[in-house]
């Protein structure tokens, strides 16, 4: 997305730091809106291409979402897979 090129700190590796977090998460969003479930999702992983997405836009808000986040909290209550 060549309208991003100013939003990323000078240096960023787009194809590394952003191109392949911001593919997986419009990938969870077009699963989602179809209403795929969850289920082989590695929620987490996405959570964490979220979260540095955010932090590489704005270090503050990198830092909020993961202060204020619950889905960590929840993931850890999930059932064990069987």
């Amino acid at each position: 997305m060549p309208c991003l090129h100013r939003a990323f700190p000078p240096g960023t590796d787009r194809a590394t730091d952003v191109d392949g977090p911001v593919g997986r998460l419009q990938q969870l969003r077009n699963g989602l809106a179809h209403h795929e479930h969850l289920l082989a999702t590695d929620v987490a992983a996405r959570l964490a291409d979220l979260t540095a997405i955010a932090g590489l836009i704005s270090p503050d808000l990198g830092g909020h979402l993961t202060a204020t986040s619950q889905v960590s909290t929840l993931l850890t209550r999930r059932p064990a897979d069987t």
